[in-house]
């Protein structure tokens, strides 16, 4: 089902098209891979006052190998099942240390995203999660200016990638 892919904007539209089913057991279904630790459904930040914000959960598997399987799909990872593997490891890393916290992403209308957004009572933790072997000053470009949305202090921004080399591309 398209609409489950992991990494994606749930769509319960195309969801029940492609199923056949009634928006409700769309949703139900969707609901039992959560309560069953097939998937997290990471939820927008949306205290934004300006209302310019997705309000669609993004769907990640937390085990790779299944969401894979389910698709039967072979070979490399692409893009979204990377930022997946990635967010459902910070997901049960956080769980296990009882780290208290919530996760979110974010998405504007005008095109900023913010792949893991992960709220601490001292603030937020922004991750970007690049799939590519190098990360250039560009790949930050969301980050820029975030907290001017956020209603908490901007702790610490990361981009998470497959470069080798540690970066520090701006303060913080």
């Amino acid at each position: 089902m398209a609409s489950l892919l992991t990494g994606q904007l749930i769509n319960y539209s195309d969801l029940v098209r492609e199923a056949g089913v009634t928006a409700a057991t769309a949703q139900r279904f969707v609901n039992y891979l959560d309560m069953s630790y097939q998937t997290l459904q990471l939820q927008p930040w949306t205290r934004n006052k300006v209302k310019r914000l997705t309000k669609s959960a993004k769907l990640h598997y937390l085990d790779p190998g299944i969401q894979r399987a389910i698709i039967g799909k072979r070979g490399g990872m692409s893009g979204n099942e990377y930022e997946s593997a990635i967010v459902a490891e910070i997901f049960k890393q956080a769980r296990n240390l009882n780290f208290s916290c919530t996760f979110y992403h974010l998405r504007t209308v005008d095109g900023r995203e913010i792949d893991l957004l992960i709220e601490t009572e001292k603030g937020y933790i922004a991750i970007e999660i690049k799939m590519s072997g190098r990360i250039e000053r560009t790949d930050a470009r969301h980050i820029d200016g975030l907290s001017g949305i956020l209603d908490k202090p901007l702790v610490k921004s990361f981009i998470l990638s497959n470069d080798n080399a540690v970066k520090s591309l701006e303060e913080g």
